[in-house]
């Protein structure tokens, strides 16, 4: 139970970090999402607002998407596969520029510690 709380308390801290450092947040890179992304036109959902019913929208056809997936033509499955591999790739790099540019920084070395400290505990020897 301490445990839980811990990596809780870490992540949010880890989260809290990489905001205040401009770290790269990670998208969704999966196949699905990234068809998704390209086939949904956002004028067709309800607009965003205050008790706006857009974000529960979005979820649900995300989550049905990635349900239908497996069944969908094989040549979009390859495409949108090989345009996600692209995509991490692309996302790896902005990461590794970040800690180039900022390897001295005190928070850099903030946010490599909570993430040690995070890989160990999710991960124990």
């Amino acid at each position: 139970m301490a445990n839980r709380t811990l990596i809780s308390n870490l992540t949010k801290k880890l989260s809290s970090l990489e905001k205040v450092a401009n770290f790269p947040s990670k998208p969704d890179l999966s196949p699905s999402a990234l068809y998704v992304k390209d086939v949904l036109n956002p004028v067709n959902l309800p607009p965003p607002g205050k008790s706006s019913p857009r974000e529960f929208y979005l979820r649900e056809i995300h989550k049905r998407v990635k349900i239908a997936w497996p069944k969908m033509d094989s040549s979009l499955k390859a495409a949108y596969d090989k345009q996600s591999e692209k995509s991490k790739e692309q996302f790896s790099d902005k990461i590794e520029q970040w800690y180039s540019e900022n390897r001295d920084t005190e928070i850099c070395q903030e946010i490599k510690t909570v993430q040690d400290q995070l890989k160990m505990l999710k991960n124990p020897p």
